[in-house]
């Protein structure tokens, strides 16, 4: 019964090791992906802000664009023109940054789910530690416990050897006693 114990610890303690293995496998493979998602959101905002750097430069540019063109008396329309194409590069620009934010804001959003399975990770994996350090006490405990029985068991066998070679001794002064007996009977009758 005590072997069945021992051996079914030893399995638990086995397929408690696999899982912990597995965990960390989890849990390396989680932090890759919040370190790519790092790396992506340290791009997107570099990105943002030479995009905003760009829309400020063409919003100057449009300004002084349109004061120099009044200045070297150049045509109404040339200076609307430049004026719509510049919005209209305006206009794109803006729709990119969003288009940025959005995606950092979905890396953002993929960084917390990434540190939230991290953690949860984290927690199984300190609770495996946990139930696999008191299955190794209770193995311990177990092992000594076994020990105790055999060494018992061991001293009972002895104590049943030396109380059979007693009986056996016994029986054997019996017998003689038997004998001496019936001789000294036979002895009395003769």
């Amino acid at each position: 019964a005590n072997s069945t114990k021992v051996n079914s610890i030893l399995q638990l303690s086995q397929d408690d090791q696999r899982t912990i293995a597995g965990l960390r496998f989890e849990f390396e493979k989680a932090w890759k992906m919040v370190e790519l998602s790092q790396d992506k959101e340290a791009k997107s905002r570099d990105v943002i802000e030479q995009m905003k750097v760009e829309v400020s430069n063409l919003s100057k540019l449009v300004e002084t664009g349109g004061a120099i063109a009044l200045t070297q008396e150049t045509s109404l329309q040339s200076v609307q023109d430049d004026i719509d194409s510049i919005q209209k590069e305006i206009n794109l620009q803006n729709s990119q940054i969003q288009g940025l934010q959005s995606d950092y804001d979905s890396t953002v959003s993929k960084y917390d789910a990434v540190i939230n399975r991290i953690s949860s990770l984290k927690e199984e994996y300190e609770e495996l530690e946990k139930q696999l350090e008191e299955q190794q006490e209770c193995q311990k405990s177990i092992s000594v416990e076994v020990n105790y029985k055999s060494k018992e068991m061991t001293e009972l066998k002895n104590e049943c050897k030396s109380n059979q070679t007693e009986s056996e001794e016994n029986i054997k002064r019996n017998s003689e006693i038997k004998q001496k007996t019936a001789s000294l009977n036979q002895k009395l009758i003769e």
